[in-house]
């Protein structure tokens, strides 16, 4: 008897200990974990219902908006609570106006929430109520955003275009993507394993944040001025490519860019895709011609190869290792002198300060002023263009590039360059992010800055040669260019184009 009621003893202490242990455990897991696993349950209870972000919007240099945002709800489903699913596909299938059987899949996907995409991503607010008013089970309309466009298609391929999904895809969109994007939200609702709501519980709403402002160089109103200009051009000639760019000499900063063909950025789906992933001002590559010996010029007076009132005769041709390269103007210009041989945009004369010069300096200068290298500009496509190998070209080429021939270049090469020629010779980075900004606020958190690059001219050659262009304007092939109370400076060219290895 002795030893059973020892058993039963130790069984008593033995099933007290167990006893105390669950106690313990009941406790550590209720009082020290217990807010742990609530939030373990809540996260399996939850079907999250995605809530864009707003991405951060988009200004000019004077706060006017270029970019915005505006409602385009999505719908989602919970697959689980569909009850009826052939009524529910039949319902939404007539309000989203597509067949059934493209509703079909989302429906039987095992999935605790799934986005009808692309039919019923960013639908207009009329096709949202429609869906509310059907009062579907198992169906939901999330709140979304989508790109808004004050000015149309003003300023696309700068800008670039956003996805279905809110992600930046080319342009400015996908470059500052990470900026922009913000942070999105849900529209949280509490269900059991089989999808059913839990009557007690109710859904909670976690907000989605702004992403930063975008503050541009951009001047909106020279950007629509421009944009008038082209729309213009294009209608009187149909030319294969159009290209604007307007800039701040002194600081390189973009105040204007545009160019044809263009597209919209809301509906780029209907374009092909080399129209917008080509931003033309900093793709396209050409030999530039009369407008590229602004920097001949330059080079000439920075090396003192010839004075402004040393007179040169043109013929109407020039002669170089036997090679016979006409001026534009059949029979030539005659008795002038080297200020009129800019006026007057004069082959001969530009091939005598290529020749005076030598390949050496001049493609110095060439190099020294941008060409054949990347600007930097805070865009995606740039190219570098091409420029004569010096080692393997004799006078000939060089006597071409001396009147913009042979070398290729980007309009932003080429503006850039200008600027050099005429802001004191000041070589700068181009730019078009003026600063980020706290959203709805105005307020810059950071603003960028003018880099220079290189002194590539003196500021008093720099000095002649904006005087020089000035004449062009009163004088010379820009006369059409004048505006009385201006100082304007300009110059004019024309390039003969290669086709098959021939210029045409």
């Amino acid at each position: 008897m002795k030893t059973i009621r020892n058993r039963l003893i130790a069984l008593l202490y033995i099933f007290l200990f167990v006893f105390f242990i669950i106690i313990v455990r009941v406790g550590y897991v209720q009082v020290v974990k217990g807010e742990i696993y609530v939030e373990r349950a809540f996260e399996l209870w939850t079907r999250n219902i995605p809530v864009s972000t707003q991405r951060g919007k988009i200004f000019d240099r004077n706060g006017k908006l270029i970019v915005g945002n505006k409602l385009a709800p999505t719908i989602a489903i919970i697959p689980k609570q569909v009850k009826n699913k052939r009524y529910t596909i039949n319902a939404l299938s007539t309000i989203l106006k597509i067949p059934p059987s493209e509703l079909e899949p989302h429906f039987n996907k095992n999935v605790a929430v799934e986005i009808i995409k692309p039919a019923g991503k960013n639908i207009s607010l009329e096709t949202a109520k429609q869906v509310i008013a059907a009062d579907l089970d198992g169906v939901y309309v999330a709140s979304d955003v989508v790109r808004y466009y004050p000015y149309g298609n003003t300023l696309a391929h700068v800008l670039g275009i956003v996805g279905t999904d809110n992600q930046g895809i080319t342009g400015l969109e996908y470059i500052y993507d990470y900026f922009l994007m913000g942070t999105p939200g849900a529209q949280n609702i509490y269900t059991d394993a089989h999808g059913n709501k839990y009557p007690d519980l109710i859904g909670s709403y976690t907000p989605a944040n702004s992403g930063f402002d975008l503050y541009l160089t951009i001047d909106i109103d020279i950007q629509l001025a421009l944009e008038r200009v082209l729309n213009n051009v294009d209608v009187l000639y149909k030319p294969v490519d159009l290209i604007g760019l307007v800039m701040n000499p002194q600081t390189s900063e973009i105040l204007a860019m545009a160019s044809r063909p263009t597209f919209d950025p809301e509906n780029y789906q209907d374009y092909d895709q080399e129209i917008y992933n080509r931003n033309l001002p900093i793709w396209k590559a050409y030999e530039p011609g009369s407008t590229f010996k602004v920097v001949t010029f330059a080079a000439g007076l920075e090396e003192e190869v010839f004075r402004l009132d040393e007179h040169f005769y043109d013929p109407g041709y020039a002669v170089v290792d036997g090679t016979r390269i006409r001026d534009w103007k059949p029979g030539g210009h005659g008795d002038q002198t080297f200020l009129q041989v800019l006026q007057n945009s004069c082959n001969p004369g530009f091939i005598s300060i290529g020749l005076r010069l030598g390949k050496e300096r001049l493609f110095k200068y060439i190099r020294d002023f941008g060409f054949g290298e990347k600007t930097g500009v805070d865009l995606v496509g740039e190219a570098t263009g091409i420029v004569f190998d010096t080692e393997k070209i004799g006078n000939v080429e060089t006597a071409n590039a001396a009147f913009g021939q042979g070398n290729t270049v980007t309009p932003l090469q080429l503006l850039n360059a200008t600027n050099a020629a005429v802001n004191g010779g000041r070589l700068n980075t181009p730019y078009i992010l003026k600063g980020f900004g706290i959203p709805g606020t105005n307020t810059l958190i950071f603003q960028n800055k003018t880099k220079f690059v290189r002194q590539v001219i003196k500021p008093e050659t720099s000095m002649l040669v904006a005087d020089a262009l000035e004449q062009v304007v009163a004088y010379g092939t820009a006369r059409g260019a004048y505006i009385e109370g201006y100082r304007v400076g300009w110059k004019t060219g024309q390039a003969e184009i290669p086709i098959g290895g021939v210029y045409a």
